[in-house]
């Protein structure tokens, strides 16, 4: 049995009651097919050209009170972007090391090219991710060493190319990049997704 989470801590990567999304109207991208904000700057993208959604970015003190079943997308984002701990924030110690992944059960064994949204996590705070993460809680959970963990692509909605909104039954899905449906296009992200 795992000592308790220490009070107080939570993780990096949780959303809190008082971070929104922010209202962003889409628009046809001027070049190429897909959509794109009106008032787009380069923070919108990530490297492979998906628009990301707006989440508010507030201070600290004003993010209000954790929902653990939920994942702030900006800190996912940076969090897979740099291989952080998704609990505590923290650069690997050996960047070109193996990084530790938790992943949700699934009664079989963990595939090569598995694909996850969920973070790494660092060893000394492996034992809180896996009580305070809403999709490991109750045991349910694996854990891998991956030497490489590429970016794969990202959980996101689609859109309808002619009205713009939100395709009805294709919220939060994901797509690898390159695809047709690819980010970029059609598709607003809200996760990042690795291969481990």
């Amino acid at each position: 049995m795992l000592p308790s989470a220490p009070p107080g801590v939570v993780p990096y990567v949780t959303a809190r009651s008082e971070e929104r999304l922010l209202p962003c109207p889409l628009i046809r991208r001027r070049v190429g097919d897909g959509i794109a904000y009106t008032d787009e700057t380069a923070y919108d993208r990530d490297s492979f050209g998906a628009p990301w959604v707006r989440p508010q970015l507030l201070p600290k003190r004003r993010r209000g009170e954790p929902r653990l079943k939920d994942i702030h997308p900006y800190r996912q984002r940076r969090a897979m972007a740099h291989m952080l701990c998704q609990v505590c924030a923290r650069a690997p110690e050996d960047p070109d090391g193996p990084q530790l992944f938790l992943l949700r059960d699934t009664n079989g064994p963990i595939r090569e090219e598995e694909r996850t949204a969920s973070p790494p996590v660092c060893v000394p705070c492996a034992g809180i991710a896996v009580q305070e993460c809403h999709a490991l809680r109750g045991g349910r959970w694996v854990a891998a060493w991956a030497r490489h963990a590429p970016a794969w692509g990202v959980y996101g909605t689609i859109h309808d190319p002619v009205s713009l909104q939100p395709l009805p039954g294709r919220y939060m899905e994901l797509v690898e990049y390159g695809s047709p449906w690819r980010p970029g296009r059609w598709r607003r992200a809200w996760w990042s997704s690795s291969t481990v």
